[in-house]
């Protein structure tokens, strides 16, 4: 029963008690009042029943409302990782990049000192070819017998030519001597250490080569060493002083005319 009808079942109920007399019958009153407490009874029933499905719904909502509060939770954490995540990554960007500037810096510089070594190693060849020549030359002209100054004046220019050359093939050569021989050295990597530690030079010197002479007692045989560049061997001429009273020595390559030219001035100066 709808909630009009039992309001119209209220008012016809009591319109009947208000009209009733003595002849009225008690059994109409009853009937009209049992018909009304049925349909209360009945609304009582189904209000019941809503509060129960509305307990249910309240849980349900409930339920749900815990959930989005995990869920949100969740979300707020992902975030948080996404940002640290994006944060190395934006580290790990930066050093790749800063590595790769570093890589083609030095992959630069490495290949314009093999272009230089490359030139100078040509020289090298060149004033070889050129000692060979020359040196073929003079000995052809001291062998003949004809024209005997002419010879000997050729011969003179010859030599000079050839002194020449061998100056310009020892320009940068620098003789170091006191350094301890020892078996199976890497004569290099001995030169760069006393360098470092003796003159304090403190950058990497390119060499074209480093060894020590054949024609001395092993175990002080002096090391020579050439110089890929001129200004290198001129800083190292420049802080000689610093070996001033020590055993170490350093001087520059010449040949052997002019070393025993030097010697014979030694006393003189």
């Amino acid at each position: 029963m709808s909630l009009s009808e039992t309001r119209k079942l209220l008012q016809q109920s009591r319109k009947i008690v208000d009209e009733a007399d003595e002849n009225t019958s008690v059994n109409i009153i009853l009937n009209m009042i049992l018909k009304l407490v049925s349909s209360i009874d009945t609304r009582l029933q189904g209000v019941e029943k809503s509060v129960g499905k509305f307990d249910e719904l309240k849980n349900i909502i409930t339920s749900v409302t815990s959930r989005v509060v995990t869920v949100e939770k969740d979300v707020n954490d992902c975030h948080k990782k996404i940002g640290e995540v994006e944060n190395n990554l934006q580290g790990v960007g930066n050093l790749f990049d800063n590595l790769k500037s570093l890589c083609d810096t030095n992959k630069s510089t490495v290949a314009k000192v093999q272009d230089q070594y490359e030139v100078v190693k040509t020289a090298c060849n060149k004033n070889k070819a050129e000692i060979k020549k020359v040196s073929e030359s003079l000995e052809k002209v001291t062998n003949r017998e004809s024209n005997q100054c002419v010879c000997l004046e050729e011969v003179q220019n010859l030599k000079k030519s050839v002194l020449d050359l061998k100056c310009r093939s020892m320009k940068n050569n620098l003789f170091f001597s006191g350094l301890c021989e020892v078996r199976e050295e890497n004569t290099e990597e001995l030169l760069r250490t006393f360098l470092h530690r003796e003159i304090c030079i403190d950058y990497r010197i390119e060499f074209g080569n480093v060894h020590r002479f054949s024609n001395y007692p092993r175990g002080k045989r002096p090391i020579v060493a050439r110089f890929l560049y001129f200004s290198d061997l001129q800083y190292v001429l420049n802080n000689a002083y610093k070996l001033r009273n020590t055993q170490y020595g350093i001087r520059q390559q010449f040949p052997k005319e002019i070393e025993d030219n030097r010697k014979l001035l030694y006393p003189i100066l």
